[in-house]
């Protein structure tokens, strides 16, 4: 408590007030006001002590304000301040009760520093529920992580074997540096920024179920002098333990989905396989077990009618291994486009098949569709017109493939017979399907019931991120 007259002199001083500025009570009394005022405040202060003895009354002083104080040895602290106004010898004096409140603002700091621990946290876990590319988890990571901290740049490197890759960054990083291998975290301080010393750099260990993923390496702050205080490193090692989840996530999912991919190519090369050893290489025992009986009989006639029979069975399955070719990569892809390749498809429905096909095609340039994508729909369209035909006993069915909003949706639908999805066998037709469809990012959904028919519907980006270097743009 301190009693300021209304030239702005002290003239009473309690024992905490003497507590709290470092003076002796004889040193405060006589002494303005102002020399407890820092620098930056006292100009205007006086000003505002004059109003108030204009106008003395019980209030708080500058409310809403971040008032500060300072002691005898120049240190500045946050306080609170009360005014009231008293007789005193016959004058009056401005009461001012000053509380000291750094504890209270510490504890607002760390309030805050929770906060932002938990939105670090809170923004991580949200890019693991609903994202699961790993790059753009990096991105997320580097981006909310320099922010967190202020820091002039952040990176994420990732253990490969025995090095340690820069797989993300962000801030003043030279673009160059990505996909850089190093041996130790720590090298990357002296050989990227030119650091001597850790001083001005935090390194976080990203480390998921005792696994040690990689590293964060954070670099000068870009406020309050470049050196990271213990609160910064908190706050990057709680942030690293959300983001070494995000991590091992997203790549547990990448290597899921290159096992799927692995499972896919086999079951097709499966299916192929059967259809050359029930259709190809069948006919040619045959034509093989003709061939050499007719030779073992020694009769001219006989070898003769038989090498036309082979004649005319060779002929049969080079039409059948033409059109297996075709499926596998039907040319029209590669010379005509895709629409073209389509309309092709809708073509030999309709004269082999007897399948009257409606068919509605807006898709953009070929150049803006990668062979995956193009491939993908084009084998969606072929599987979902080849189960009309096998299944739904109609001789009509409509085939959609229009790209809008960044996405191609394919739609194949008929009036047959219809079935119940969820007993749906697990053949290659639906399965492969749906796995086509998961692999490049997209959503696919089979609606029927019985007597009711049925449609496929498939929806593809247009464009596909980078997994990992697993799985690329379509």
């Amino acid at each position: 408590m301190l009693g300021v007259d209304q030239s702005g002199v002290i003239v009473l001083a309690n024992s905490h007030a003497v507590d709290i500025f470092g003076y002796r009570r004889d040193e405060l009394l006589g002494q303005r006001v102002e020399v407890l005022v820092p620098d930056a405040f006292r100009a205007n202060h006086e000003a505002k002590r004059t109003r108030y003895f204009e106008h003395p009354q019980a209030r708080p002083m500058g409310a809403g304000l971040d008032l500060r104080a300072r002691t005898a040895d120049g240190r500045e602290f946050p306080c609170e301040i009360s005014l009231s106004a008293m007789d005193y010898e016959g004058s009056t004096l401005a009461l001012a009760a000053i509380r000291d409140i750094s504890e209270r603002h510490q504890a607002q700091k760390n309030l805050l520093a929770a906060v932002g621990r938990l939105r670090a946290a809170t923004d991580i876990a949200v890019a693991v529920g609903a994202e699961t590319d790993i790059d753009k988890v990096l991105e997320t990571i580097v981006e909310r992580g320099r922010s967190l901290i202020e820091a002039r740049a952040l990176m994420v490197l990732l253990t490969q074997g025995d090095e340690l890759v820069i797989s993300a960054m962000a801030g003043d990083v030279d673009e160059s540096l990505r996909n850089r291998r190093v041996k130790r975290t720590a090298d990357v301080l002296w050989e990227v920024f030119g650091l001597h010393s850790s001083a001005s750099a935090l390194i976080v260990p990203l480390v998921f179920k005792r696994e040690h993923l990689g590293s964060l390496v954070a670099v000068e702050r870009l406020h309050d002098g470049t050196t990271f205080s213990e609160e910064d490193k908190r706050l990057l090692e709680a942030f690293g333990a959300s983001a070494a989840t995000a991590v091992a996530t997203a790549k547990s999912v990448a290597e899921h989905r290159l096992l799927d991919t692995i499972k896919a190519s086999e079951r097709e090369r499966a299916h192929w396989a059967r259809e050359l050893h029930d259709e190809t290489l069948q006919s040619l025992a045959g034509v093989h077990l003709a061939l050499t009986g007719a030779m073992r009989t020694g009769d001219a006639e006989q070898v003769h009618a038989a090498a036309l029979g082979a004649v005319d069975q060779v002929s049969t399955q080079i039409e059948t291994l033409r059109g297996m070719i075709t499926e596998l990569r039907p040319a029209g892809l590669d010379e005509i486009g895709l629409d073209s390749a389509l309309a092709a498809l809708v073509e030999r429905c309709d004269t082999a098949d007897a399948l009257a096909v409606d068919c509605d095609v807006e898709l953009p340039q070929p150049q803006n569709l990668g062979d995956e994508l193009q491939t993908a729909i084009y084998r969606l369209a072929q599987e979902g017109l080849r189960n009309v035909t096998k299944h739904a006993h109609v001789d009509r069915a409509e085939l959609s493939v229009v790209a809008s909003n960044g996405r191609v949706h394919v739609r194949v639908r008929d009036e047959g017979v219809g079935f119940e999805p969820t007993v749906t066998g697990t053949g290659y037709g639906m399965t492969g399907m749906r796995e086509r469809v998961t692999l490049l990012g997209g959503e696919f959904a089979v609606v029927s019931a019985p007597g009711a028919g049925a449609e496929i519907r498939a929806d593809l980006p247009l464009v596909r991120h980078n997994l990992n270097g697993i799985l690329r743009r379509p």
